[in-house]
């Protein structure tokens, strides 16, 4: 679990982003290509789709 700074802004791609980059380090890389990842609204931000699709 890794909790938000209280101050953390919450139309900011940074959180989301971060988690899901340690989130999928933690797979080995062979797996990485067959994942199901999904998101809330949060998630449904520029930074994190254009993540994900490269």
């Amino acid at each position: 679990m890794k909790l938000r700074l209280g101050n953390a802004g919450a139309n900011t791609a940074a959180g989301p982003l971060d988690l899901l980059v340690q989130t999928v380090a933690q797979v080995p890389t062979k797996h990485r290509r067959h994942l199901l990842i999904r998101g809330d609204s949060a998630a449904a931000i520029h930074a994190v789709l254009d993540w994900l699709t490269l």
